[in-house]
């Protein structure tokens, strides 16, 4: 079965909106905060990803839990420099194995 990587859109507003049980201008304006970005077609229609769809979700969570918009703006904005950092660690992690695996000398003593 199909199943969209989770940064490609796919889901336009009524979709998102009906499954969230979000009002579409609730959407638009965490658009305009910044906590989604959904990809424009050429028409001007939105396009959200599954990724969108999490943020989301997260939003809601926040908001139900009594979490302002400036209090979730700054969580948002942490758990995302948390990925990214997650993200360099792992490269960093592949570059130095790379590089130990390129430089490690064989031992020959034991031959």
């Amino acid at each position: 079965m199909w199943k969209p990587k989770p940064e490609e859109p796919c889901y336009t507003m009524k979709v998102v909106s009906d499954l969230l049980e979000l009002h579409p201008q609730t959407i638009r304006n965490y658009e305009k905060l910044g906590f989604i970005k959904p990809l424009r077609t050429e028409g001007n229609m939105r396009l959200f990803s599954s990724r969108d769809m999490e943020y989301l979700k997260e939003i809601v969570t926040y908001r139900n839990m009594g979490i302002n918009l400036a209090g979730i703006e700054v969580i948002i904005k942490l758990l995302r420099q948390v990925e990214e950092l997650k993200e360099q660690l792992e490269y960093y992690k592949k570059t130095v194995s790379e590089s130990v695996d390129l430089y490690s000398i064989p031992d020959t003593s034991k031959v």
